[in-house]
Protein backbone atom coordinates (compact mmCIF):
# COMPACT_ATOMS: atom_id res chain seq x y z
CA UNK A 1 0.00 0.00 0.00
CA UNK A 2 1.37 3.51 -0.56
CA UNK A 3 1.65 6.18 2.33
CA UNK A 4 0.94 9.35 0.87
CA UNK A 5 2.76 11.39 2.87
CA UNK A 6 5.81 9.57 3.17
CA UNK A 7 6.20 9.04 -1.21
CA UNK A 8 5.72 12.92 -1.13
CA UNK A 9 8.84 13.23 1.14
CA UNK A 10 10.76 10.62 -0.87
CA UNK A 11 9.31 12.48 -4.21
CA UNK A 12 10.45 15.89 -3.06
CA UNK A 13 14.26 14.37 -1.88
CA UNK A 14 14.86 12.87 -4.84
CA UNK A 15 13.80 15.75 -6.80
CA UNK A 16 16.14 18.06 -4.50
CA UNK A 17 19.42 15.96 -5.01
CA UNK A 18 19.75 16.70 -9.18
CA UNK A 19 20.82 19.96 -10.51
CA UNK A 20 17.88 20.18 -12.74
CA UNK A 21 15.69 20.94 -10.10
CA UNK A 22 17.70 23.72 -8.93
CA UNK A 23 15.40 26.39 -10.15
CA UNK A 24 12.39 24.78 -9.83
CA UNK A 25 10.47 26.32 -6.63
CA UNK A 26 10.26 23.92 -3.21
CA UNK A 27 6.55 24.94 -3.87
CA UNK A 28 6.27 24.01 -7.01
CA UNK A 29 7.93 20.39 -6.41
CA UNK A 30 5.80 19.64 -3.78
CA UNK A 31 2.87 20.06 -5.54
CA UNK A 32 3.49 17.93 -8.79
CA UNK A 33 4.94 15.65 -5.88
CA UNK A 34 1.72 15.50 -4.53
CA UNK A 35 0.30 14.95 -7.99
CA UNK A 36 2.21 12.04 -8.71
CA UNK A 37 2.13 10.32 -5.36
CA UNK A 38 -1.83 10.63 -5.16
CA UNK A 39 -1.92 9.55 -8.88
CA UNK A 40 -0.01 6.32 -7.75
CA UNK A 41 -2.24 6.02 -4.63
CA UNK A 42 -5.25 6.54 -6.32
CA UNK A 43 -4.37 3.87 -9.65
CA UNK A 44 -3.32 1.15 -6.55
CA UNK A 45 -6.64 1.73 -4.95
CA UNK A 46 -7.98 1.04 -8.74
CA UNK A 47 -6.70 -2.05 -9.20
CA UNK A 48 -7.56 -2.80 -5.86
CA UNK A 49 -10.93 -2.02 -6.57
CA UNK A 50 -11.34 -3.58 -10.11
CA UNK A 51 -9.93 -6.98 -8.31
CA UNK A 52 -12.57 -6.92 -6.05
CA UNK A 53 -15.18 -6.65 -8.74
CA UNK A 54 -13.89 -9.65 -10.75
CA UNK A 55 -13.68 -11.56 -7.95
CA UNK A 56 -17.59 -10.72 -6.99
CA UNK A 57 -18.78 -11.28 -10.73
CA UNK A 58 -16.97 -14.68 -10.41
CA UNK A 59 -18.59 -15.69 -7.32
CA UNK A 60 -21.95 -14.73 -8.47
CA UNK A 61 -21.30 -16.65 -11.79
CA UNK A 62 -19.82 -19.76 -9.90
CA UNK A 63 -23.06 -19.46 -7.37
CA UNK A 64 -25.25 -19.02 -10.48
CA UNK A 65 -24.22 -22.59 -11.75
CA UNK A 66 -24.48 -23.57 -8.32
CA UNK A 67 -20.86 -23.81 -7.13
CA UNK A 68 -21.21 -23.06 -3.80
CA UNK A 69 -18.06 -23.85 -2.09
CA UNK A 70 -15.59 -21.46 -3.58
CA UNK A 71 -12.41 -22.43 -5.47
CA UNK A 72 -8.70 -22.38 -4.95
CA UNK A 73 -8.09 -19.74 -7.63
CA UNK A 74 -9.76 -18.01 -10.51
CA UNK A 75 -8.72 -20.35 -13.11
CA UNK A 76 -10.29 -23.73 -11.59
CA UNK A 77 -13.53 -21.14 -11.06
CA UNK A 78 -13.50 -20.33 -14.87
CA UNK A 79 -12.81 -23.90 -15.61
CA UNK A 80 -15.52 -25.25 -14.07
CA UNK A 81 -17.86 -22.48 -14.93
CA UNK A 82 -17.10 -22.92 -18.58
CA UNK A 83 -18.06 -26.84 -18.27
CA UNK A 84 -21.25 -25.86 -17.08
CA UNK A 85 -21.98 -23.57 -19.33
CA UNK A 86 -21.51 -25.76 -21.92
CA UNK A 87 -24.03 -28.19 -21.05
CA UNK A 88 -26.59 -25.73 -20.40
CA UNK A 89 -25.88 -24.15 -23.79
CA UNK A 90 -26.30 -27.75 -24.89
CA UNK A 91 -29.42 -28.63 -22.93
CA UNK A 92 -31.12 -25.23 -23.95
CA UNK A 93 -30.62 -26.21 -28.05
CA UNK A 94 -32.08 -29.40 -27.28
CA UNK A 95 -35.18 -28.16 -25.39
CA UNK A 96 -35.54 -25.59 -27.71
CA UNK A 97 -36.33 -27.76 -30.16
CA UNK A 98 -38.41 -30.40 -28.73
CA UNK A 99 -40.56 -27.35 -27.86
CA UNK A 100 -41.12 -26.54 -31.09
CA UNK A 101 -41.92 -30.58 -32.20
CA UNK A 102 -44.42 -30.58 -28.91
CA UNK A 103 -45.70 -27.36 -29.41
CA UNK A 104 -46.91 -28.34 -33.20
CA UNK A 105 -48.32 -31.78 -32.20
CA UNK A 106 -50.49 -30.13 -29.17
CA UNK A 107 -52.04 -27.57 -31.64
CA UNK A 108 -52.80 -31.03 -34.13
CA UNK A 109 -53.59 -32.93 -31.47
CA UNK A 110 -55.74 -30.34 -29.53
CA UNK A 111 -57.59 -29.67 -33.11
CA UNK A 112 -58.21 -32.98 -34.72
CA UNK A 113 -58.62 -34.39 -30.78
CA UNK A 114 -62.79 -35.71 -31.40
CA UNK A 115 -61.41 -37.72 -34.66
CA UNK A 116 -59.16 -39.92 -32.56
CA UNK A 117 -60.34 -43.10 -31.07
CA UNK A 118 -61.89 -42.97 -27.63
CA UNK A 119 -58.86 -45.02 -25.95
CA UNK A 120 -56.73 -42.68 -27.31
CA UNK A 121 -58.82 -39.46 -26.07
CA UNK A 122 -59.00 -41.46 -22.49
CA UNK A 123 -55.12 -41.60 -22.68
CA UNK A 124 -54.20 -38.43 -23.26
CA UNK A 125 -56.27 -35.20 -23.06
CA UNK A 126 -55.18 -32.15 -24.81
CA UNK A 127 -54.60 -30.53 -21.83
CA UNK A 128 -52.04 -32.67 -20.54
CA UNK A 129 -49.94 -31.74 -23.95
CA UNK A 130 -50.28 -28.30 -22.92
CA UNK A 131 -48.88 -28.23 -19.66
CA UNK A 132 -45.98 -30.19 -21.61
CA UNK A 133 -45.20 -27.51 -23.45
CA UNK A 134 -45.46 -25.00 -20.58
CA UNK A 135 -43.07 -27.23 -18.89
CA UNK A 136 -40.78 -26.96 -21.90
CA UNK A 137 -41.28 -23.22 -22.38
CA UNK A 138 -39.77 -22.76 -18.92
CA UNK A 139 -36.68 -24.67 -19.15
CA UNK A 140 -36.03 -23.13 -22.36
CA UNK A 141 -36.15 -19.68 -20.69
CA UNK A 142 -34.31 -20.92 -18.12
CA UNK A 143 -31.52 -22.47 -20.16
CA UNK A 144 -30.99 -18.74 -21.98
CA UNK A 145 -27.64 -17.92 -21.31
CA UNK A 146 -26.24 -14.17 -21.83
CA UNK A 147 -23.61 -13.36 -24.45
CA UNK A 148 -20.43 -13.78 -22.86
CA UNK A 149 -18.88 -10.86 -24.22
CA UNK A 150 -21.55 -8.64 -22.09
CA UNK A 151 -21.39 -10.51 -18.94
CA UNK A 152 -17.26 -10.52 -18.80
CA UNK A 153 -15.76 -7.42 -16.90
CA UNK A 154 -14.00 -5.29 -18.39
CA UNK A 155 -13.67 -1.95 -16.81
CA UNK A 156 -13.13 1.13 -18.26
CA UNK A 157 -10.15 2.19 -20.03
CA UNK A 158 -8.77 4.58 -17.14
CA UNK A 159 -5.43 5.89 -17.32
CA UNK A 160 -2.30 4.57 -15.58
CA UNK A 161 -0.46 6.13 -12.46
CA UNK A 162 1.97 8.13 -15.06
CA UNK A 163 -1.04 8.85 -17.19
CA UNK A 164 -3.19 10.19 -14.39
CA UNK A 165 -0.20 12.40 -12.96
CA UNK A 166 0.58 13.49 -16.40
CA UNK A 167 -3.00 14.33 -16.88
CA UNK A 168 -3.61 16.41 -13.51
CA UNK A 169 0.59 17.87 -13.73
CA UNK A 170 -1.31 19.67 -17.44
CA UNK A 171 -4.45 20.50 -16.31
CA UNK A 172 -4.47 21.61 -12.75
CA UNK A 173 -1.33 23.21 -12.15
CA UNK A 174 -1.52 26.70 -13.18
CA UNK A 175 0.60 27.85 -16.62
CA UNK A 176 3.70 29.56 -15.64
CA UNK A 177 7.33 30.51 -17.51
CA UNK A 178 9.18 27.37 -17.78
CA UNK A 179 6.18 25.11 -16.82
CA UNK A 180 6.86 21.87 -19.32
CA UNK A 181 10.62 22.27 -18.27
CA UNK A 182 9.89 21.85 -15.05
CA UNK A 183 7.48 18.99 -15.91
CA UNK A 184 10.16 17.39 -18.52
CA UNK A 185 12.85 17.41 -15.47
CA UNK A 186 10.84 16.04 -12.82
CA UNK A 187 9.43 13.60 -14.53
CA UNK A 188 12.32 11.97 -16.17
CA UNK A 189 13.74 12.29 -12.14
CA UNK A 190 10.65 10.15 -10.61
CA UNK A 191 10.71 8.05 -13.87
CA UNK A 192 7.76 8.99 -15.21
CA UNK A 193 9.01 9.27 -18.73
CA UNK A 194 11.84 8.68 -20.66
CA UNK A 195 11.71 11.26 -23.53
CA UNK A 196 14.71 12.93 -23.19
CA UNK A 197 13.09 16.45 -25.78
CA UNK A 198 10.79 18.98 -24.96
CA UNK A 199 9.11 18.63 -28.01
CA UNK A 200 8.60 14.96 -27.51
CA UNK A 201 7.30 14.74 -24.04
CA UNK A 202 4.54 17.76 -24.98
CA UNK A 203 3.46 15.43 -27.78
CA UNK A 204 3.35 12.49 -25.44
CA UNK A 205 1.21 14.72 -22.94
CA UNK A 206 -1.03 15.55 -25.21
CA UNK A 207 -1.83 12.44 -26.67
CA UNK A 208 -2.70 10.99 -23.24
CA UNK A 209 -5.55 13.99 -22.91
CA UNK A 210 -6.70 12.96 -26.00
CA UNK A 211 -7.20 9.22 -25.34
CA UNK A 212 -7.80 9.71 -21.28
CA UNK A 213 -9.75 12.29 -20.65
CA UNK A 214 -13.60 13.26 -21.28
CA UNK A 215 -15.08 16.24 -23.07
CA UNK A 216 -18.23 17.76 -21.79
CA UNK A 217 -19.95 20.83 -22.66
CA UNK A 218 -16.63 21.61 -24.14
CA UNK A 219 -14.63 21.20 -20.93
CA UNK A 220 -12.50 18.52 -20.23
CA UNK A 221 -13.15 16.17 -17.23
CA UNK A 222 -10.72 14.57 -15.54
CA UNK A 223 -10.51 12.57 -11.44
CA UNK A 224 -10.73 15.26 -9.10
CA UNK A 225 -6.68 15.37 -7.68
CA UNK A 226 -6.62 16.16 -3.83
CA UNK A 227 -6.13 19.75 -2.67
CA UNK A 228 -2.45 21.66 -1.80
CA UNK A 229 -1.07 20.55 1.22
CA UNK A 230 -0.93 23.64 3.34
CA UNK A 231 2.29 25.49 4.10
Amino acid sequence: MIHYRDEIKKLCQRALKHESTRGIPSERVQRYAELCAYARAWDEGERVSEEHTRRALLESSANNFGYVDGYANGIDATLAIGRAREFTQQIHKKAESILHATRDLADKYGNRFNELPQGVRDLLPPSELDRVVKSLALLVRGTELPDRRASKYTPDARPTAIEQTLLWWALTVPRYAGKWHHMLSLAQIWGITKTAGLDDFKRSVRKVKQRKTQTIDGRIRVTCPPRPTPQ
